[in-house]
């Protein structure tokens, strides 16, 4: 009503605007709007379950392959040691 001038039409106006409004806050279906609110929330949760899984799948394989990085390396590194060891023992 901004800019409105203010007489007894929009007066008259408001408040059939505001009884309107009051019938339909009387005539919600709160169980409806309950089991909607329910079916969201759950939706949401699961949505936000699937990501953060996924966030940590994702870590856990990352960090398997630099144990795997470092457990292959280490043991080329290992077999390279003894080798060697053995070469420089048998030149005594």
């Amino acid at each position: 009503m901004k800019g409105k001038p203010i007489n007894i039409a929009t007066i008259k106006k408001i408040r059939e605007e505001f009884e309107d409004v009051t019938e339909r806050v009387k005539n919600v279906n709160y169980e409806e709007v309950g089991g909607n609110l329910k079916k969201n929330k759950k939706n949401f949760f699961d949505f936000l379950v699937e990501i953060i899984g996924g966030i940590v799948k994702i870590g856990l394989k990352t960090l398997g392959l630099v144990f795997l990085f470092f457990a292959v390396f280490g043991c080329i590194g290992w077999c390279i040691g003894f080798t060697l060891l053995f070469i420089f023992k048998s030149i005594e």
